[in-house]
Formats: C-alpha cells, structure tokens, sequence
C-alpha cells in the first residue's frame, strides 16, 4: 500500500465539482471520517479516505454529493489494483449489485405513470412467457407493489454470480431454477404482506419489464432513463470478468487482494447486473428529487414520485427504503457484491443526497464512515454515529484480553492485540477491527458498535457474533 500511500500524499486523485449551493469544506470530510462509535466528541486517530481505504482492503473508491438539488461534488480516490500506479477517474464503473434494485424500481414506476402498469393489478396479467406460479399462502394475487415492495412472500432473496467460464442462463432459466441458473426456482414461497427480501421478485419485475415493453430489460431502461439523462457509463449489460475495453475497478477481497478474474457475473439484471458510477447515479436521483419536488424531470410525476417515498413495511418502500419524516425523509438502497460494495441515499424534500461505490468486500464500513462525515458537514438530520464513554484501562488491563479466541460453535480463532490503548481484533478471512473498553466487563468495536460482554470467570470468554470466543491458554 506504499504507492497507494504516495498518491494520496501527492493528490494524484481525480476531482469534479459544479456550482455549490452550500459552501462546504472538503478537507474536513475527507481527513475526518466518522466510525459507527465515537468517544464523547474525541477525534479519533488517522481517519482519512486513504487510511480507512486501507484499513477496510479497498483500492478504489468514488463519491457524488447532491445538496439542494445539484451535484456539488464527485471524486475519485486511489487505484485500480492494490499498489498499482495507475489512478481511477470519477468515470471508473463499480458494479452496483443490488442498487440495481432501486434503478429497476424507478424504471417499473415510469410505466405505472404511463398507465401501462397498475401497483395493485395481479401481476400475472403482464406476463406472457412465464407466469408466476400459484401457491397455497396466497390467498389473493401477488400484484406490483407487492414485489417492489418485498412483501409478496416470493423466494430467493440474492444470487451468487457465475464465473468467467460459466454458462450463463436466460431469464426464465432463472425464474425456473433451471441449469445453467445456479439458483432455485423463483415462487411464493411465504404468507404475502411482511416485509421479506427478495431478488426473485425483482426478476419477476424485468419480465414484466420486458413483456410490456418488448424490448430487452436493458434496452428498456437505455431508452427509459438512461439515454434522457445523457448518462454513459450506467448499463445493466453483461460485462465479462477482466474485460479490458472498459473501465472498471476489479472487485477486491476481504483481505485486500484483487480476485483474479476480476469481478463474477450477475444475469439476474433487475436485482443485482447493474454497472455505473456515483456521479452517474447521481444525476438519476437528482431527475427523482426534481421529480418530487414537481419540477421538470426525466421520469414521471409529482405524484408517482410521491408514492416511492412511502413506507410499505419495515422501513421498505417501492424500490427504495424509506425513513423518517419531513426534512429527515430519506430513501436508500445498499449493494453487495463479490468484491464490491456501494450505497446511496436521496433526501427528497430538501434536495440533498450521495452515492458512493468502492472495491472491497469490507469497504461497506468505509462507505458508512464517509456517509457520516458527508452528513455531519451538510448537517443532515440522519447517519450520527453513537456517542460512548471510554474505560481508562492500563495497558496491563488491555494486555490480560490479549490471545487467540476460539469461537464456538462456529470453530474458527480470532485475535486480539495491544496496539497503542486500545485493541486490534483481527479475524481468518483477513479484517480487522479496531475495540476499545466502556466498561470494566464491556469491550466495543468501533467500526459497527457492537458492544462485547467479557467473562472473566475461568478461561476470558466473550459474547460476540451469536457466539461466544473463549480464549485458548
């Protein structure tokens, strides 16, 4: 990470900003990101972008801030691979796994404000070449909001991708479990009407997609949304793993290491194929932000808009989660992937909003520490972090936890470790996690809050993960 280190440290990162409707200070978001726990106002030590990329395994990570209905700030930091030379650009595509969700969401609802789709019309009545099965939990049809919604009671809540060399299935292998589909068939497996994710759902939805629209789901939402917004590196099309015509950062591992094919492959386009960039995604929220505003958009009405930034069930709305009320009204999605992880977030009534996407399947963490710090200086009513009150423990304290833990019943060890005043907890797939005491018996972890109980009676255990770590002596 030496390189990586000097380019931070000679600014070689690639920065785009338009006209500001809110003076904000860049440095204090970039050198001051915020961790899930914070010490009575304490600064924290070493909270940049670059040793958080770091700390986190991500080589390459990308923002856009809207405030008050205008893109304000987008910027890319660090390179391709892991101590590469190379820098990213603001232009460099992440895979946007189930962001994709809230994008196929907006295409849905751009023809329910055409009047070519009912919310509460069984859905079955729009699908030609498939339909989706009866079952016995459900006593009335399964109908549009159900599915954008998650409250349909249908299965397969993700998918696992495919490899370089797979087999790829169509969409009604998909929907029918059959091979090459490495997943089950796609049914109403629940009682409908709670919250229950799913991206089988969503594959429902881009056939219906594709049925009422007889055109391909990517061609749809090419023509739908992408192409009136003049945006070009959005795409819901497959790209293969390494593919060297296009700019894309490589999915890392947990540890911090670049898979060697690059990234997996998601057919399953309605609920996790999506590739695009902040900036891009931006400009797509901010069509939606002047959407519910009422003013001139690319989309559809004040009202269809209105009808997304409702709670469905359990803080999910169509498409997008949904929280809070008045100015503190927000709606989000996040993105897992192989090797990537992204988030963004829309505050509809006051215009102000951020996507952000990284490499790195622990760089979640680091996209809500940078989620905070952006929140902190716009003063966003959401994303505080929880404010604690240290133990002073001696180092003769901290070093009695000091020693490998077996975690039962899972099997594997961790470890914890004295560094400074505080303590390292590492783990077997390469992450680390930085645990400080409150208490006499409570250790917490900084980078999620998890509080941690200790036992001192016998062999120091501690209660964690559903588990509990006992040292071995």
């Amino acid at each position: 990470m030496k390189f990586l280190s000097l380019l931070f440290a000679l600014g070689l990162v690639v920065s785009c900003s338009k006209s500001v409707t809110k003076a904000f200070d860049e440095n204090a978001i970039e050198n001051n990101l915020i961790p899930a726990v914070e010490f009575g106002g304490a600064q924290m030590n070493d909270m940049t972008v670059q040793s958080r990329m770091e700390h986190y395994g991500s080589s390459a990570f990308s923002i856009s801030v809207i405030n008050d209905g205008q893109i304000v700030w987008t910027k890319a930091y660090g390179t391709y691979l892991r101590d590469g030379e190379r820098p990213i650009s603001i232009n460099t595509r992440f895979q946007a796994a189930s962001l994709s969700k809230a994008i196929a969401g907006l295409g849905v609802m751009k023809l329910v404000d055409e009047e070519k789709i009912e919310l509460f019309a069984p859905v079955n009545q729009y699908l030609q070449s498939w339909r989706l099965p009866q079952s016995k939990f459900a006593a009335v049809p399964i109908t549009v909001n159900n599915l954008l919604s998650h409250t349909a009671g249908v299965s397969t809540p993700s998918f696992s991708g495919y490899g370089a060399n797979a087999d790829l299935p169509n969409i009604n292998q998909i929907l029918d479990g059959l091979p090459p589909a490495n997943s089950l068939a796609v049914e109403v497996s629940i009682m409908p009407g709670e919250y229950q994710y799913s991206g089988g759902g969503y594959m429902v939805l881009q056939k219906i997609i594709e049925d009422i629209s007889d055109k391909s789901f990517e061609e749809y939402m090419q023509g739908a949304l992408f192409a009136p917004l003049g945006i070009n590196q959005t795409s819901f099309d497959v790209i293969m793993p390494n593919d060297k015509a296009n700019d894309i950062a490589p999915g890392m591992s947990w540890s911090g290491h670049t898979y060697d094919e690059g990234w997996w492959i998601y057919p399953e386009k309605a609920a996790a194929g999506l590739w695009s960039t902040p900036n891009d995604l931006a400009v797509i929220l901010n069509s939606y932000i002047a959407a519910y505003q009422g003013n001139e958009n690319h989309f559809f009405s004040q009202g269809t808009a209105h009808l997304m930034a409702k709670e469905i069930d359990q803080k999910m709305g169509l498409g997008f989660g949904v929280h809070g009320t008045g100015k503190a009204l927000h709606m989000d999605h996040a993105g897992w992937a192989r090797g990537y992880r992204s988030y963004m977030v829309v505050f509809p009534e006051t215009g102000d909003g951020a996507v952000l996407m990284a490499n790195g399947n622990g760089s979640h963490r680091l996209i809500q520490e940078m989620t905070r710090s952006i929140a902190k200086e716009f003063a966003w009513p959401a994303f505080k972090s929880q404010k604690l009150t240290r133990a002073n423990w001696t180092f003769e304290q901290l070093n009695e936890l000091a020693g490998n833990y077996r975690m039962n019943p899972a099997g594997f060890v961790i470890s914890l470790a004295v560094k400074d005043d505080y303590l390292i907890l590492s783990t077997p797939r390469g992450t680390n996690y930085t645990v400080y005491p409150t208490g006499e018996n409570e250790l917490v972890i900084i980078e999620d809050g998890l509080r941690i109980p200790v036992n001192r009676e016998g062999n120091i255990s501690l209660s964690m993960w559903g588990m509990q770590a006992v040292r071995e002596e």
